[in-house]
């Protein structure tokens, strides 16, 4: 029997001190309107709001989920983690030598053997709101 994977989405605001924070909504919080509640809790304009969907993979280094946006490295490459072509891939930022990839590509996700977090896209870039 295949092992089902939830939906989730993670929601980051990067406030304009540079504070981000974030929380993890799966469908079902969604619909019962948790997200809204979160929203209202924090003081967040909606607008400075960023989601990024679970992409059912695990960093089994960190064992934390991985979700687009994510800064990952696996062997050589490093690259964000973008839904591209219908699936999860690797824009790889920067590769070792000889390697099957160029920077600029996106092959699959899955391709790649131990994904490790090592940032992403909200720490890095740092637009506030």
């Amino acid at each position: 029997m295949k092992k089902e994977i939830k939906i989730k989405f993670r929601y980051t605001c990067v406030r304009k001190n540079g504070y981000v924070f974030s929380e993890i909504f799966t469908i079902d919080d969604i619909e019962k309107g948790s997200v809204e509640k979160w929203i209202k809790m924090n003081s967040v304009d909606p607008i400075c709001i960023k989601r990024s969907q679970f992409t059912g993979i695990i960093d089994k280094v960190n064992n934390k989920e991985i979700y687009a946006g994510d800064k990952i490295q696996s062997g050589q490459y490093t690259g964000i983690v973008v839904f591209d072509a219908g699936c999860f891939s690797l824009d790889i930022t920067s590769t070792g030598t000889e390697t099957a990839y160029d920077i600029g590509m996106t092959p699959p996700l899955y391709d790649f053997t131990e994904p490790t977090i090592i940032g992403n896209i909200h720490n890095l870039n740092s637009q506030t709101c």
